[in-house]
């Protein structure tokens, strides 16, 4: 059960918040925000995979 005034909830909503303000609330921008940052973790997955495979 959820509840409404659940402190990690509003925590995920906070950083969500300053995300899109830090990106001028502009769709198009968060949409490019969040594919960099897929990008980015895509690519440290990438470098520990080839660590571990050696």
């Amino acid at each position: 059960m959820i509840i409404p005034d659940d402190p990690a909830i509003q925590i995920i909503r906070d950083v969500r918040h300053q995300i899109s303000e830090n990106n001028a609330h502009e769709p198009k921008k968060l949409i490019n925000y969040y594919l960099e940052l897929q990008k980015q973790y895509h690519l440290e997955h990438q470098k520990k995979a080839k660590l571990t495979t050696k």
